[in-house]
């Protein structure tokens, strides 16, 4: 089966979603993510997997 290599991908998306996240909005974060003290929320890291 051939594949494909994606180098760059840019997802567009509105600020305030992404502040939301970082202040771990409950209507935005996931309830399992909420729960979870590692890295995935602060400064956005998670944002874009999500």
């Amino acid at each position: 089966m051939p594949s494909m290599i994606i180098e760059k991908m840019t997802i567009p998306y509105e600020e305030e979603i992404l502040q939301k996240w970082k202040k771990r909005d409950s209507s935005i974060v996931p309830s399992f993510m909420l729960a979870w003290n590692g890295p995935g929320i602060s400064n956005g890291y998670g944002f874009g997997e999500w």
